[in-house]
């Protein structure tokens, strides 16, 4: 009959005194010789928690016992099986299935009989308990440490160090994360990834770099001076906004302007920036024909890359001509100022329809102080019994609705205003950056601009002089 002798020390435990691997071990195996068991195998598992039972050694342990191999399994305390009450019935079990005995060397358990079942259920349960009740313990330190601006400790952002206990710029990797910060906003993390392994910039590890590692970098308010805090397990998901963001000791990397300046791009590529296409004609997700409102796709004609209507190609049923790539991108760069004034100048939508920019927000807010005095007025009117109750529900519920409609137009005008200034300093640095910019960095940077451009060619097509083109919409 062969004992399986299983060890287990977490991460936190190895300097504990009488946890440790060797410990567990020399222990074990005078066991074993006391009770006569001459026959056993170790299976040790270090550096796991007993959280849950994904641990290599006691799966293999599982395995043998399975297959008969095993009859005995021997362990120095039961919270090195387990700290689950779940697991500790899976594993009870598993052990009455195939008829193997469970053994704590330090413990009385016997697991033959229902009341050392139950004895030893409750003790599992009171180590789940103690567990979580620390981990909550840690949690609650943790959370007041962040709102008191201290560190919660933990993996350092990368452009930070460590020096005398205290938070410090790591000027070499601060320059790299300005470097990122600042090319996002005209291309995406994988042309920064291959732009940072050409100039062999390093990651902390030595490790190479990685779109998510990008993505880490720019949406961590780590770097503008903010520790963030979330209970769910999900942490860090969706936007930074919806995030505990609390104000730390620490010095800022990127500024906050910048910081939300980004946010505020990579939701508009969200939503409209993210089209998909491995073509390099810049322009093929956001050209529509300007003669018939069909979508228009890239086309070689020659070596010219061009662009042509989807009906025409597919059905003839449509006069519109082929426009060459390079007509567009050259009324583009000389018409930046004017192209930045027809998108700024576009109108924003609410629950209500489509409002223009001229209506001021004053106006709202104006309404919104009308419907507080009107609110107040229809309960005095209930008070003084001039009306019921039902009535007074219907009125609050209908002025309830229409500060909502009012407070969510004022919302998207605020947006609007924001995304009008993003937009502004991409225009306005929009030549440098094309300039610099590879053929899929280039496609990236329209569609990171661009929803649709209405387009038609008009004139002659001559070997000295294209077509010119006529823009009908722009947004």
């Amino acid at each position: 009959m062969t004992t399986g002798i299983y060890i287990r020390v977490s991460t936190e435990e190895q300097a504990k005194e009488g946890y440790s691997i060797a410990n567990q071990k020399e222990k074990l195996i005078a066991f074993c010789e006391s009770q006569g068991w001459s026959s056993y195998k170790i299976y040790s598992d270090e550096g796991y928690s007993a959280k849950d039972m994904k641990r290599p050694a006691l799966q293999e342990m599982f395995n043998d016992m399975t297959q008969g191999v095993i009859k005995i399994i021997l362990v120095y305390k039961l919270d090195r099986l387990t700290r689950s009450v779940r697991d500790l019935y899976t594993m009870l079990e598993t052990f009455d299935k195939h008829d193997c005995k469970f053994k704590s060397a330090t413990e009385v358990y016997d697991t033959t009989t229902a009341m050392g079942r139950l004895f030893i259920t409750l003790v599992a349960a009171l180590a789940q308990w103690e567990r979580e009740n620390t981990a909550e313990r840690v949690r609650v330190v943790m959370e007041n440490n962040v709102k008191n601006g201290k560190w919660k400790g933990g993996t350092l952002a990368y452009g930070y160090q460590l020096k005398n206990g205290n938070i410090v710029i790591n000027e070499d990797e601060a320059a790299t994360v300005s470097f990122i910060f600042n090319k996002i906003k005209f291309t995406g993390p994988l042309a920064i990834v291959r732009e940072l392994i050409k100039k062999n910039i390093p990651t902390r590890t030595g490790s190479d770099w990685h779109v998510d590692t990008i993505r880490g970098i720019i949406t961590n308010p780590f770097y503008i001076g903010y520790q963030r805090f979330n209970d769910s397990l999900k942490q860090y998901k969706g936007s930074v906004k919806q995030q505990k963001l609390y104000k730390s000791s620490h010095e800022s990397i990127i500024s906050e302007d910048e910081f939300w300046e980004v946010q505020e791009i990579l939701n508009a590529r969200k939503t409209h920036g993210s089209k998909k296409s491995t073509s390099t004609y810049y322009f093929s997700t956001v050209l529509t024909c300007g003669v018939c409102g069909a979508s228009m796709c890239g086309h070689l004609s020659g070596n010219k890359k061009t662009y042509r209507c989807n009906k025409k190609k597919t059905s003839g049923n449509c006069d519109s001509s082929l426009i060459l790539e390079s007509t567009i991108v050259n009324w583009l760069l000389t018409n930046l100022e004017s192209i930045s004034k027809m998108l700024i100048n576009n109108t924003i939508t609410n629950t209500k329809g489509t409002i223009t920019k001229e209506k001021h927000v004053n106006d709202f807010q104006k309404e919104l102080k009308k419907i507080t005095k009107l609110k107040e007025k229809h309960k005095t009117m209930y008070e003084n019994d001039i009306i019921d109750i039902a009535e007074l529900i219907e009125q609050t519920n209908k002025y309830r609705h229409r500060e909502k409609e009012i407070k969510e137009i004022i919302h998207n005008i605020d947006k609007q205003d924001e995304k009008n200034e993003i937009l502004k300093a991409t225009l306005y640095n929009f030549n440098d950056a094309w300039a610099a910019a590879t053929e899929p960095e280039r496609k990236f940077l329209i569609n990171s601009i661009f929803q649709n451009i209405s387009i038609h060619a008009i004139g002659v097509h001559t070997r000295t002089k294209p077509r010119d083109i006529v823009i009908s919409s722009i947004y």
